[in-house]
């Protein structure tokens, strides 16, 4: 007869109540590592997973029974926990229902990541001041991680939106298991041996505190310390925290977030290619206005220069200078000619014929045919000729005697 076929979530529904229905799986104690705890704060029940080497439970406390344990263990204690195994119907997972768990000691996974933290630490591979920068131009970036995750995927979408002018290049490797590091560690050498990228993205997706255990590996933190490209750790989630995020230059809250570090983003590129246009823009605007303030000036001093300019002004200066000689010239002729009248009137004025004019004579002593004026009894003796000059007239005549006046 044919096999009948049923529908997921009968299935699931069939298996939980076989798991619920058996009396040996319905009240056990579990021993084992406390790892991947989580508390959801809105409905106070616990999430954690407890671990053996690669095996691992996943298990879930209530509120109602967590509200009855004084101190609920600590991340990496060795815990023992009492519950029922049940099924997840939506998930198909099984897990441990808890009622109780207790503390009985420190894991020794615990105790190993603390003892490998602290010999890194004292050797300075998780000092922030060797930590480098990305590049904000890489040539390309490389992505370690696995070829058929989610983590490459979401890797390619954000590189996409942050900047998709930055190539990818991917390096497959295994991210889980038990030859996880090995191909991890080929696939970092692989890319330092390219040269092809100047910062590399080691990444998975989210998982327990067990899966993530392989970047702890001390062998892939070296390699990433003693890597000459810079890298980025970009494993699991926020609250995920490994080693390899402590190592690497730089770290990622998840592998989308990872491409923010690893370039400049497209947008912000734009915005200062913007902004240097308009700042170059601004400034040959400025030198240009600068030059062609400048060219005006020279050309004004050209112009001002130029032999027609010259001429012109030495033409108005030179007509001016002949004005201005012109009228000094004038107002000298003008003084002098007011000088000459008044000279003219004061020789009038001096001259010897006027008062003959009025009425008066004048007399001259005439000598070898010289006429001289006659100032003083002492310039004529008996005998001399003398001419007298009156207004209508002259009259020549004989001096017969002198007589000086007595003083």
């Amino acid at each position: 007869m044919p096999a009948q076929i049923i529908k997921v979530s009968q299935l699931n529904r069939y298996v939980k109540a076989q798991l619920e229905e058996n009396p040996l799986l319905g009240d056990l104690l579990v021993k084992g590592e406390l790892t991947s705890m989580s508390r959801r704060s809105g409905s106070g029940h616990f999430y954690f997973t407890v671990s053996e080497g690669d095996a691992t439970l996943r298990c879930v406390m209530f509120a109602r029974y967590a509200e009855r344990v004084p101190a609920f263990p600590q991340e990496g204690d060795t815990v023992i926990v009492r519950g029922a195994i049940t099924l997840y119907e939506r998930d198909g997972q099984y897990q441990l229902s808890a009622y109780d768990i207790q503390s009985i000691g420190q894991g020794t996974g615990s105790v190993d990541y603390t003892a490998l933290r602290q010999k890194l630490l004292a050797e300075g591979l998780l000092s922030p001041e060797r930590k480098r920068p990305a590049p904000r131009f890489p040539r390309a970036v490389g992505v370690i991680t696995s070829a058929e995750g989610a983590a490459v995927q979401d890797i390619i979408t954000g590189m996409g939106k942050h900047n998709d002018l930055i190539p990818i290049v991917l390096y497959p490797a295994t991210v889980q298991g038990a030859a996880a590091v090995e191909e991890m560690l080929y696939a970092l050498r692989c890319a330092v041996a390219d040269n092809r990228c100047d910062v590399i993205i080691i990444a998975r997706g989210g998982g327990a505190a067990e899966t993530l255990a392989v970047f702890n590996d001390e062998r892939l933190l070296r390699a990433a310390a003693a890597s000459p490209v810079p890298i980025v750790s970009a494993v699991g989630h926020d609250v995920d925290i490994t080693l390899l995020d402590e190592v690497a230059d730089l770290r990622a809250a998840t592998p989308t977030a990872a491409c923010q570090y690893c370039c400049v983003s497209k947008a912000e590129l734009l915005t200062e290619f913007s902004l240097a246009k308009n700042g170059l823009q601004r400034a040959m605007k400025y030198r240009l206005y600068g030059l062609l303030g400048r060219t005006d000036a020279l050309q004004r001093v050209l112009r001002a220069r130029s032999p027609q300019v010259l001429y012109s002004k030495n033409r108005q200066r030179l007509d001016y200078l002949t004005r201005l000689l012109q009228g000094n010239m004038q107002h000298i002729l003008w003084r002098l000619t007011q000088q000459a009248g008044q000279l003219h009137g004061q020789l009038e004025l001096l001259d010897p014929a006027l008062p003959v004019e009025r009425g008066y004579s004048i007399t001259y002593t005439v000598r070898q045919g010289e006429q001289l004026p006659l100032y003083s009894c002492r310039d004529v003796k008996p005998g001399d000729i003398l001419l007298t000059r009156i207004k209508d007239g002259e009259v020549l005549s004989t001096v017969t005697a002198v007589n000086p006046r007595k003083e």
